[in-house]
């Protein structure tokens, strides 16, 4: 206990070894999405192989994070830490070898699930290790080396693939964690000793496993198969089921996964809906920019990596200006101008045109985008203060935690809503062209999946062109609808800012604060 000390090379050297990881669990969903175009070209993946395939990426990532903090105080946090760092190693090496979906989404999972935990665990490891009067140097060098990767993760991501080397990413992955777990490995046991009083929510974690797949799967299915099927609406009506027993066994859980007493409290109530929304809009911004500037602009896989990392960057050099503003303003004010910049990004990238110009169309919207997303930030970050001294930890990671899990939204029901937008679209820009009635559904199917097109040898190459044209038009218009959604989903969090969260300011607590979760 407080044996590493940052005066030391030795000391800094783990402090950027530990951020180094955390900064590439951080960035694995992101890279996901850099990298989407190239899975479905490897694995001739459709929409719903897509969905699956972010779905086993985020669900287990998203249930790992939350229940890593019991488990840290239960087990050894080295011992944990070194088990994520294999679960991410052999994820990806599945992830090169993979020969199908099956294998591909294994390998997600073990890549979700380790990410989660080291994200979680990492920091409060350090603070475990590191000596009492080195904790600030610590916090800035893990902080500098740990945000500044995950925010250049699609970048990075970008400039791998530059010669369409997907596999790139994951072998940098694996070489990041071979040298995590070298380390951990070489410090020894030096952290507290582990406590077996701890309870761990077993039942509570099994029960929201169940509801989150149950919603995820009905979210995939309700597109292709319509409201009224009767899969989607057993697994609508078991998730609810499920919801409700959920509920009652948190309430009486002495740990529970999720304190649901949080919510008795406007802030947290109001910082979380705006987290959902907030997040959830993020998330459109990450998949649909992705297919926009890969599909339709035509763009290089660096610069696209570059387009999508520049938020993060922004929300990186503008985090003191304002955490500052927060702490003299309170989080309302912060929340409802971050919002607003978000909404109002979301809307230029929503103009953008078929043959964009990239620097007058395109990164207005993105740069918007990277002035809102740090205030918003600052803003939740300030509201989880506001619970109890012992609820402090927990409050911001539920927080964190719900950031992620709007992934799942995303990869499920705004994803498959894209793609009926873009069937939609594609039924009218077809209006115009001669087709067979066998051709014309072929076409339409294989765009709202996804999948190639095959012509059929009566079309000739006017045809042809005109075909690829209008797939290319309704794509473009798909996109559009789904950047017009997360304008209105930032907005709507611009709302939840002015009826929900306070006007007044706390004084900021330096004590409180290290006990928030980053990232």
């Amino acid at each position: 206990m407080g044996q590493l000390k940052t005066s030391s090379p030795n000391g800094r050297l783990l402090i950027w070894v530990y951020a180094l990881g955390a900064g590439v669990a951080a960035m694995s969903t992101p890279v996901l999405f850099v990298i989407l175009p190239f899975l479905i070209q490897e694995f001739s993946l459709n929409a719903m192989d897509i969905e699956w395939t972010l779905v086993a990426r985020t669900l287990p990532f998203v249930l790992a994070f939350l229940v890593a903090g019991s488990l840290a105080r239960r087990f050894s946090m080295r011992n944990l830490l070194i088990l994520s760092s294999i679960f991410i190693i052999f994820g990806s090496i599945a992830a090169i070898d993979a020969w199908a979906l099956t294998s591909l989404l294994a390998a997600q999972i073990l890549i979700g699930l380790g990410a989660g935990l080291f994200l979680s665990i990492s920091l409060t490891f350090l603070k475990a290790v590191t000596a009492k009067t080195q904790l600030a140097n610590m916090m800035r060098i893990w902080f500098l080396g740990a945000v500044l990767l995950a925010a250049l993760g699609p970048l990075i991501a970008g400039w791998l693939m530059l010669k369409g080397e997907w596999p790139a990413v994951f072998w940098f992955q694996i070489l990041v964690f071979v040298i995590t777990s070298g380390a951990l490995l070489k410090q020894g046991a030096i952290e507290e000793p582990a406590s077996s009083k701890i309870e761990i929510d077993w039942l509570g974690w099994i029960l929201l496993a169940l509801i989150l797949f149950g919603l995820s799967f009905a979210s995939i299915q309700l597109p292709n198969l319509g409201p009224n099927s009767f899969s989607v609406l057993l697994a609508l009506t078991a998730s609810f089921v499920i919801a409700v027993v959920f509920i009652f066994v948190e309430l009486a859980a002495p740990a529970p996964l999720i304190n649901l007493t949080l919510f008795k409290s406007r802030t947290p109530l109001g910082a979380n809906g705006a987290s959902l929304l907030l997040a959830s809009a993020l998330g459109i911004f990450l998949i649909v920019l992705t297919l926009e500037l890969e599909q339709v602009q035509k763009l290089s896989p660096p610069l696209i990596g570059l387009t999508l990392a520049l938020p993060g960057l922004s929300a990186l050099i503008l985090r003191g200006p304002a955490y500052l503003m927060t702490d003299r303003l309170g989080a309302r004010l912060p929340l409802l101008v971050g919002a607003i910049l978000m909404a109002v990004g979301f809307m230029e990238l929503a103009r953008i045109s078929l043959t964009a110009p990239y620097l007058s169309d395109i990164l207005p919207g993105v740069i918007l985008l990277g002035f809102g997303l740090p205030f918003v930030r600052a803003s939740l970050r300030q509201s989880a203060l506001q619970v109890e001294e012992e609820q402090i930890e927990h409050a911001s990671r539920l927080n964190a935690g719900l950031g992620h899990l709007t992934f799942l939204i995303v990869a499920t029901f705004f994803l498959g809503n894209m793609m009926s937008a873009t069937k939609q679209e594609l039924v009218r820009e077809l209006n115009g062209v001669i087709l067979l009635s066998q051709d014309r559904i072929s076409i339409l199917k294989a765009a709202q999946n996804l999948e190639p097109i095959t012509f059929s040898v009566s079309l000739d190459d006017f045809a042809r062109q005109a075909i690829k044209q209008s797939v290319k038009n309704a794509q473009h218009l798909g996109h559009k609808k789904m950047f017009n959604i997360a304008s209105a989903l930032a907005f709507g969090a611009a709302l939840i800012a002015i009826f929900l969260l306070p006007a007044y300011k706390t004084p900021p607590n330096p004590k409180r604060k290290e006990a928030l979760t980053p990232l």
